[in-house]
């Protein structure tokens, strides 16, 4: 994310952000992306014991939390 930050600043740096129009959109785009995925990675993280438990133990799931959870196992997964 910082070499993103950094790329987009350079190119503002050195004038040429008008001819790289459309990577400069993209890079914004993915770099707001990145900032989303940042800020649920760190309230998965937030979430006690208590409440990952009560979620892990409940007998019927519904798709969507049975595919949520499966993203929080990955990403706390990812990070230990």
């Amino acid at each position: 994310m910082d070499a993103l930050k950094s790329a987009l600043q350079l190119t503002k740096t050195k004038n040429v952000e008008n001819r790289l129009t459309e990577e400069v959109v993209r890079a914004k785009a993915m770099l707001d992306r990145l900032r989303n995925i940042a800020r649920l990675m760190h309230a998965v993280l937030g979430l006690d014991q208590k409440t990952i438990a009560e979620i892990k133990g409940r007998q019927r799931k519904s798709g969507c939390v049975e595919h949520d959870l499966i993203v929080v196992y990955n990403l706390v997964s990812a990070i230990n």
